[in-house]
């Protein structure tokens, strides 16, 4: 049995990647903004965006799931858009620092679609290299090149780039969209030719 380290544990992803990690028999420590029950076998409790991660945090973990990060992004004041960088960049560099101080094995980073631009028609691989198109996307990407040029052979890191995520508990636009589906608000709509990549949140988690 092994400790695994979720950041931002209670959103989302992240609560059902706890539930599926200690459905394997591993242990969990969740990395919480604000205290919380949840899936977990052990909670810490610390706003990655204006403080440091405690020392303690890392000890014993095998492996980190970071999933922790900001997400809206749109029309963000000044202000605003400098605490998006700060959560989705010098947090994960804070976080990964410590994992590799304490010899964590595993790093599993949770990135998005957007750290690339659109593909258009065409289906995007590993190799396309179109830059973001928003802010959102660039602190993204920004958390991956610093992921990828401070990686060694001790810890094995992997970074995920998933599209719209859909499931149970889903937030944001898509909620918005379903709800008003199921009150009838939403009328067929015409086949533009234009297609969205989806992903279930268990295939996510799996």
């Amino acid at each position: 049995m092994s400790l695994y380290l979720v950041s931002g544990a209670s959103g989302f992803i992240g609560r059902a990647l706890c539930a599926h990690i200690s459905a394997q028999g591993h242990s969990v420590r969740a990395l919480l903004r604000r205290d919380t029950s949840g899936p977990w076998q052990e909670a810490v409790t610390c706003d990655l965006s204006n403080t440091l991660p405690p020392d303690e945090l890392m000890a014993g973990v095998y492996g980190v799931f970071h999933c922790a990060g900001a997400a809206h992004f749109r029309g963000l004041s000044k202000p605003a858009q400098s605490a998006l960088w700060q959560l989705n960049v010098d947090a994960t560099q804070s976080l990964f620092d410590l994992a590799r101080r304490h010899a964590v094995q595993r790093w599993v980073y949770f990135s998005s679609v957007q750290a690339a631009g659109r593909p258009g028609g065409s289906p995007a691989t590993e190799q396309w290299q179109s830059p973001p198109d928003n802010l959102y996307g660039e602190s993204k990407l920004a958390a991956e090149r610093l992921l990828m040029a401070a990686e060694d052979n001790a810890m094995h890191s992997c970074i995920l780039r998933p599209t719209l995520v859909y499931g149970p508990g889903v937030k944001g636009n898509l909620a918005r969209m379903l709800a008003a589906v199921a009150k009838g608000r939403m009328p067929p709509l015409p086949d533009s030719g234009k297609q969205r990549s989806m992903v279930a949140l268990e295939n996510l988690v799996d």
